[in-house]
């Protein structure tokens, strides 16, 4: 069994520069800069010939590469803060390659997911930490410099779970062409 998703991931300079963001926030468990990723897609724990199956529809995906920007900090969670990430601002190019990766994948897909997407760099996960606290943190962030992303390719990465945090590993690359 393979723990799946489809995902973007993100260029050392970005990944320095958003580290710089993360820190100040007692009980959070902040993500390895490495680790820094948008999901277009979580396919979930699949059998071994369902990540070959997820690979070859995810390589007929058609897509031109496309620049996206990066906003400000908030948190899933309202009452209950679970993550604080990064936003990404609307693209329509984003949305759609998210859309047609849900299309190829999902008949694949152990959870059959329902939620909007909502694409977002996550920066730290959070317990036990109340919606004020987040609050506070978030309005003493400095206004930070505009930050783009260039994609020029999406992958299907697995997840290693381990309790110092997981590791990504790539399966598959799939490069974007005008």
């Amino acid at each position: 069994m393979k723990r799946l998703f489809v995902g973007i991931r993100i260029s050392p300079e970005l990944q320095s520069a958003l580290a710089r963001r993360q820190g100040g926030l007692e009980g959070a468990r902040w993500v390895a800069p490495e680790n820094f990723h948008i999901t277009l897609f979580y396919i979930g724990e699949v059998p071994d010939d369902a990540a070959r199956e997820a690979a070859l529809v995810l390589s007929r995906i058609k897509a031109a590469p496309f620049t996206l920007q990066l906003g400000g900090e908030d948190f899933f969670g309202n009452r209950r803060p679970h993550a604080l990430f990064t936003r990404i601002e609307k693209s329509e190019s984003l949305e759609n390659l998210a859309l047609k990766v849900r299309h190829a994948v999902l008949p694949l897909a152990e959870s059959k997911e329902t939620r909007k997407f909502t694409p977002h760099i996550t920066l730290a996960y959070l317990k036990g930490l109340a919606e004020d606290v987040v609050m506070r943190h978030l309005s003493a962030q400095p206004l930070y410099a505009p930050l783009t992303l260039q994609v020029e390719a999406f992958e299907l990465i697995e997840s290693h779970l381990r309790n110092e945090g997981p590791i990504y590993q790539t399966l598959a690359e799939f490069p974007l062409k005008a």
